[in-house]
Order: C-alpha cells, then sequence, then structure tokens
C-alpha cells in the first residue's frame, strides 16, 4: 500500500489558489476627461467667409468616453503656425457622439459594443477686411480647441491654412445680347481692387445649360479699366437656353509655386 504525500497536496493547492486568485493591480489615476485634440480639420474659402468642419472627438485622452463639452474655441492668426489659441475668434457649441450601445449578435450568445457614432462640426468665419489686408499675400492659419465641461482641453488641433487675399464684390447688372453669331455677356464694373505684387484680379464667366447641374468657365477678363467688361461667347449652340453667371476671382501667383483663386 503506497503512503500519501501531504506535502504534494499542499503545493498542488497553493498552485491553484495562485491561479484561481488573480493579484490586484495597480490603481488607475482618475480621468482627467480631456478629449482627444481634432485631427481632421479642414478649412474651405469662398469670398470672406472661411467654412471649418471637423469630428467631435469621441474619447478622452485615457480611452474613455466624451460625455460633456464646453464650446468649442476657433483659434486664428495670420502666423505660420499657431502657438496657443489666445483669445478664441469664435466660439461653437456641439455635441459628444452618442455613447455606444451593446447589442446581442446574430450568432453569438455574447454581446458586441456597436461603435459611438461620428458627430461632425462646423463653423462659418468671417474674415474682417483689416484682416484680409495685413498680408494680401500670406496665409490665414486656423485651429480649433475642443474643452471637457470644465473649460480643459488637450491642446490644439491640426492646423490649416486659407489665402489671405482680399476678394472684391461680385459685379451688377448681368445682360446677355444675341447676336448673329455670338451671345455678348456685359455687367457693371466692380470697384477696382489694388494689385499688389503677385495678387491680381479677373472676372471669371460661367455658363450652364438649361437643366445641367454644373457650370463650365467659358472665359476671363482683366479687371483694368481698359478692358471692356464683357465677354462675347461663340462657342455655344443654337437652340439651347443657357444661363450665365460672373464672378471676380482673386488670383496669387507667388514665384515657383502653384496659383492659389479666391
Amino acid at each position: 500500500m503506497k503512503q500519501s504525500h501531504p506535502h504534494g497536496l499542499i503545493f498542488l493547492l497553493a498552485t491553484a489558489c495562485l491561479i484561481g486568485c488573480g493579484a490586484p493591480g495597480i490603481p488607475l489615476p482618475p480621468s482627467l476627461e480631456l478629449p482627444k485634440p481634432v485631427t481632421d480639420l479642414r478649412a474651405a474659402r469662398k469670398a470672406d467667409r472661411v467654412t471649418l468642419s471637423w469630428a467631435t472627438p469621441a474619447e478622452t485622452t485615457d480611452g474613455q468616453t466624451v460625455r460633456r463639452l464646453s464650446p468649442v474655441q476657433i483659434c486664428r492668426s495670420i502666423d505660420t503656425v499657431i502657438k496657443e489659441c489666445g483669445t478664441p475668434a469664435g466660439k461653437v457649441s456641439v455635441s459628444p457622439a452618442p455613447q455606444p450601445t451593446s447589442v446581442r449578435g446574430k450568432r453569438s450568445r455574447g454581446k458586441k459594443v456597436s461603435p459611438a457614432a461620428t458627430v461632425q462640426a462646423r463653423y462659418v468665419d468671417t474674415i474682417p477686411p483689416d484682416l484680409q489686408k495685413q498680408n494680401p499675400t500670406g496665409q490665414i492659419t486656423y485651429a480649433v480647441v475642443v474643452p471637457n465641461e470644465k473649460g480643459r482641453s488637450a491642446g490644439l488641433s491640426n492646423q490649416v491654412q486659407v489665402p489671405a487675399a482680399p476678394t472684391l464684390p461680385p459685379p451688377a447688372r448681368l445682360q446677355t445680347q444675341v447676336t448673329a453669331d455670338a451671345i455678348a455677356v456685359s455687367w457693371t464694373r466692380s470697384p477696382e481692387g489694388q494689385e499688389i505684387g503677385h495678387l491680381r484680379y479677373v472676372y471669371r464667366v460661367y455658363r450652364r445649360e438649361e437643366a445641367a447641374t454644373a457650370s463650365n468657365a467659358i472665359g476671363e477678363v482683366p479687371l483694368d479699366a481698359s478692358t471692356p467688361a464683357q465677354l462675347v461667347d461663340h462657342s455655344f449652340e443654337w437652340e439651347k437656353t443657357y444661363d450665365y453667371r460672373v464672378t471676380v476671382v482673386t488670383v496669387i501667383s507667388p514665384p515657383g509655386k502653384t496659383p492659389t483663386e479666391v
């Protein structure tokens, strides 16, 4: 008859206890609840308005769900890089993304967590005339700051730029006249804009065929007073109806760089 070994039994019990009883982890510090900085800020300028758009952060810097936000701060500067927001150019209230919900999977007895939806935010900034004149051939830089409900943030978003060039009001009294072989498009001249350095202005004429969704540029006319405010269209087709429009375009052409338009 074999003798039992109590020491071996004690060893097995101790091993089972180590496997089944989890050791306490290191206590985590309380969450600062700082929303992650925006990384997809976009900007588009038309006339003196700049439309900014971005996705509202759904998580904090420590991986928690964003619950409440203070108004987003709009940062604007004529400097190439914004180091700090300072006095915001504007603020806009946004809602955080809806919290993720648990749903039962079709092929599993467990539960799957659906990801939080993305909330797109938008702000339209009007560039003051004085700011356009400070550096007409330069750029205006934008960034946004998303603070939590206590007004604290994790810093600036990615930074984007738009041309700082001044724009002119559109021409008035647009008229068309059909001649024997062309359509003459004329308008009242806009106030003269000061052409500085590599900055100039042109009238650009667009034409859209009836029922079409897009307009096509058919020609340009310099803004200077020596050129008539008129464009003669020879490329049309008879028996068709067209809509015409004219806009003033600011063109910035720095040496060795691709021209930029507003």
